[in-house]
């Protein structure tokens, strides 16, 4: 939890192209700057936009989730240097030793790159498209609408949980249809108190 990630840093400190925190940050790894940023009321990811903003010669950025390394691509340089060695296919068969992956069996970026992934795969980037999105603009203004008309003037409002929301209901908008909120069912949400609440899907 501690040596293996402080190794990693060491490795790639002396790349001046490679973005890194100040300071190791074990445990939590970057996952405590994103929760500051969040207490200070900032855009969570508020560091890679000082990232982009001050750091022009920046290719990678080297994060840690937990003692889990990731390189985040900042550069069109990095982004075509890394497609040139992506394979074709790719099936993990080690995903199962990381704890996300354990309680999200089946989800897309487990499944074998057989035919049933390209179908889904392509079925998602269609709908995400941009090209797909222009003409359906009217629709979307619709959904974002149906959370700011209940927006009051002089209340206060978190906007961070409100773009989140409002994210949520547009992408399950595209994917899956109007009435797909309405179809699934809620979830179970236990505070830290131990209270459970019934949520709506994109609440929990």
């Amino acid at each position: 939890m501690v040596f293996k990630p402080w190794r990693f840093r060491r490795r790639y400190l002396k790349y001046p192209n490679c973005e890194m925190t100040k300071n190791f940050q074990p445990f939590l790894g970057d996952v405590q700057t994103f929760l500051a940023s969040m207490r200070q009321g900032k855009y969570i990811f508020d560091t890679y936009v000082q990232t982009v903003m001050n750091r022009r010669d920046v290719d990678v950025k080297l994060i840690f989730s937990g003692d889990v390394p990731q390189f985040e691509i900042f550069s069109l340089k990095a982004h075509e240097e890394v497609m040139d060695l992506y394979p074709s296919k790719v099936d993990r068969a080690d995903v199962f030793k990381f704890f996300l992956s354990k309680i999200c069996v089946g989800g897309l970026d487990q499944m074998p790159t057989n035919d049933e992934y390209k179908l889904i795969r392509n079925e998602f980037t269609k709908a995400l498209g941009i090209n797909a999105i222009s003409k359906r603009i009217p629709e979307l203004m619709q959904v974002a609408e149906s959370f700011t008309e209940r927006w009051r003037e002089g209340e206060e409002i978190d906007m961070i949980e409100e773009i989140q929301s409002i994210t949520f209901e547009v992408i399950n908008y595209l994917c899956f249809g109007s009435d797909a909120s309405e179809v699934m069912d809620s979830c179970r949400y236990i505070n830290s108190e131990g209270s459970i609440l019934n949520q709506e899907f994109g609440k929990c």
